[in-house]
């Protein structure tokens, strides 16, 4: 295993989000900008990890002693984070640290999916760090590097892709 792959799964384990993004999958530091969503009853904090092209990366603290929010309660979130960022990703977190839930919302073929990946404390993080390398940027891409291509990406690595949909057409022909 890489030097790099390692430092990778020993952010995502740590909940170091600024330095998986910035230091180790070459986005750039985000604007210092939070936002709060209320849901119920409840307040969610959103503090900006990264972006890229104006593709954010949120983080949405889970308050101590609330539970974790459920996906109609995400969605909600991710709802009211799309009115300020039209591309993004989110990170879920409770105030433990023992829990990541990531939630990208994206379009394809005209219709709107959510895919999430989740991530607990006692895992390895490789699972997650392997649909990283995805979004990772090197310094001889920022010249022709813009908006859609960074948003292509984040869709692939979080598994917003057509692959699903060939690969059940491909296993019924068989």
């Amino acid at each position: 295993m890489s030097s790099q792959q390692e430092s990778i799964r020993c952010r995502i384990r740590n909940f170091d989000f600024k330095g998986l993004f910035i230091e180790e999958l070459g986005w750039d530091a985000p604007p210092k900008a939070s936002l709060t969503a209320q849901v119920g009853e409840q307040n969610y904090q959103l503090t900006s990890a990264a972006e890229k092209r104006g593709v954010v990366i949120l983080q949405c603290h889970v308050p101590a002693g609330s539970p974790f929010p459920d996906t109609q309660a995400q969605r909600k979130i991710d709802h009211f984070v799309t009115k300020h960022h039209a591309v993004h990703l989110i990170i879920f977190v409770d105030a433990a640290k023992t829990k990541q839930v990531w939630l990208y919302q994206g379009r394809v073929g005209g219709r709107t999916i959510y895919r999430t990946r989740t991530y607990y404390s006692h895992q390895s993080g490789e699972a997650l760090a392997q649909r990283l390398r995805d979004i990772a940027f090197s310094i001889q891409e920022e010249n022709r590097l813009f908006t859609p291509e960074v948003a292509n990406r984040l869709a692939k690595s979080m598994g917003a892709e057509k692959v699903t949909k060939k690969f059940f057409l491909r296993f019924k022909k068989e």
